[in-house]
């Protein structure tokens, strides 16, 4: 029995475009490319909490600020008082482009029992997110330093505070972490009022603690007196998802990235953002403190490299990161104590 002989165009090429046999294999990319975004955005904890702008072409751009104005009472018959409203800016730059890259080897990924493909996608878009939330953490605690760039006397320079409570250790800091979670909760309360005497609002505020503390945090206030999850005080929070009750208006954030070192200046990573983190334990923050300028968002380019075998997987993005208003961070940080 003979069998009738298929022309080309006959036959679905379902990872090719249009089923266009010289690029045969052009879709296989796509879920590659979705996994990196995805994985990006899973490990995106800080970097979203920050005030954004977006532009298009240049390489640095303006914050505005504005100061306050002043109220007077009126004197009949005599003209309103009036008052210069003071401005004044940051200005962001963009240092250059953030990139994660890999190359996947025709062969070795032909005979692998798996699809690494997957597993290479999440570690870019991880590593991409990562290193960001790091630099939004170090900008965060720089801000939490700097000075007040509108010269009214109902201007403030940023503020932290120095506890050794707020780590475990027999000698100088707490005993548990019962003793550490109403560190944490005093402490969360001390920054809101710090944040109140400068006439912070307290819509939008936010604690960032790292794991250790987060975790700590949680299992310590069981027994604190006052604080709990007990919805006939009005308690919100969840033990079966791990999510904390706000404080005083304060949400909390797990934020795994928050350094724990002194991060020096080198030529790679911390080229431009870098700062001494030995003694940070996290910040009470609202998204007003520092900017983020984006350029580039993250994007992901592929290129067959013939001439070896493989195909080169680069994801990539470029932004700059700066102090805004530093009344509206406090940093928590040890006093004597390191976090080594």
């Amino acid at each position: 029995m003979a069998f009738t002989s298929f022309a080309s165009t006959d036959i679905s090429h379902s990872s090719a475009i249009n089923n266009n046999t010289t690029k045969q294999f052009d879709l296989t990319l796509t879920q590659f490319a979705g996994e990196i975004l995805a994985s990006y955005q899973r490990a995106v904890v800080l970097s979203d909490k920050v005030k954004k702008r977006t532009i298009s072409k240049g390489k640095s751009a303006q914050f505005p600020l504005t100061g306050r104005a002043k109220a007077h009472y009126h004197t009949t018959g005599s003209h309103v008082l009036m008052d210069g409203i003071k401005s004044a800016q940051r200005l962001i730059s963009i240092p250059g482009v953030v990139t994660a890259a890999t190359f996947i080897d025709d062969f070795e990924n032909a005979v692998m029992h798996y699809d690494v493909r997957q597993e290479y996608a999440i570690q870019l878009g991880r590593a991409l997110a990562d290193l960001r939330e790091i630099h939004t953490a170090i900008v965060l605690h720089q801000t939490s330093h700097a000075t007040k760039v509108i010269d009214d006397d109902d201007q403030v320079d940023g503020k932290w505070i120095e506890d050794d409570r707020l780590k475990i250790d027999a000698d100088s800091g707490s005993t548990d972490v019962k003793m550490l979670a109403a560190a944490i909760v005093e402490d969360v309360f001390l920054a809101s009022k710090i944040m109140d005497e400068a006439n912070v609002d307290d819509m939008d505020r936010m604690c960032a603690l790292r794991p250790n503390e987060y975790n700590a945090l949680f299992e310590g206030i069981a027994g604190l007196s006052g604080y709990a999850f007990n919805r006939d005080f009005g308690g919100s929070g969840s033990f079966a998802t791990g999510q904390l009750p706000p404080i005083n208006n304060v949400k909390f954030l797990k934020a795994p990235a928050i350094p724990s070192t002194d991060i020096a200046q080198d030529g790679d990573n911390y080229k431009f953002y870098y700062n001494d983190c030995s003694k940070l334990i996290g910040f009470v923050f609202k998204p007003e403190a520092m900017g983020c300028l984006e350029l580039m968002s993250v994007s992901v380019e592929h290129e067959r490299k013939m001439e070896y075998l493989g195909e080169l997987v680069l994801a990539k993005h470029a932004y700059g990161m700066g102090a805004l208003r530093p009344e509206c961070c406090v940093a928590l940080e040890l006093d004597t104590l390191t976090n080594a």
